[in-house]
């Protein structure tokens, strides 16, 4: 009797074991795992990943995913300095490619936004800035797939959230 519960609750654990292998994935998600040192990609529908065999490295949402910058300065031609917060949109197209090159996506964007904003809207003023945002989303998209061609991913969208000058802080007293 002891040997029939001992093998009923062994038979359980092991149905319990395999029903935890399979992941449900969604249309827009991927995972990226290494089994037996091989890289493997699990796309939509299921997916079976064993426990302590595969080593999931991440799992990523490639369509439509969004960074909010932070507040980020850039000294124009005319020694105003601006402050800007952009949001961008982008859509992941080799997901190993930016799990093993790409450390963090976030400070990734970033940068590239830090390398391609400022030389857009350097030789402008505030006024132009604000005069043609989508001809300033234009130009930064264009240089940004530049910068990023090969990474892995692509930006598609991208919106000026906040741009305005800088004030100077003295105390309690603005100037």
């Amino acid at each position: 009797m002891k040997l029939i519960i001992f093998l009923g609750i062994v038979l359980v654990l092991i149905i319990l074991f395999f029903i935890a292998c399979f992941k449900k994935i969604k249309y827009d998600e991927v995972y990226v795992y290494e089994r037996f040192g091989k890289v493997k990609l699990a796309k939509e529908g299921r997916a079976f990943i064993i426990p302590f065999v595969d080593k999931v490295k991440s799992h990523l949402v490639i369509k439509d995913e969004i960074h909010s910058t932070m507040l980020n300065e850039c000294t124009l031609s005319n020694g105003i300095i601006v402050q800007y917060k952009l949001t961008v949109f982008y859509d992941v197209l080799d997901p190993i490619k930016v799990t093993y090159e790409i450390k963090d996506m976030d400070s990734e964007i970033d940068e590239v936004i830090k390398q391609v904003f400022p030389e857009i809207i350097k030789d402008m003023s505030l006024d132009d800035i604000v005069k043609s945002e989508k001809k300033i989303v234009g130009l930064a998209k264009d240089n940004m797939s530049k910068l990023t061609e090969g990474k892995g991913y692509v930006v598609t969208e991208m919106k000026i959230d906040n741009i305005m000058e800088k004030t100077k802080y003295i105390g309690d007293i603005e100037i």
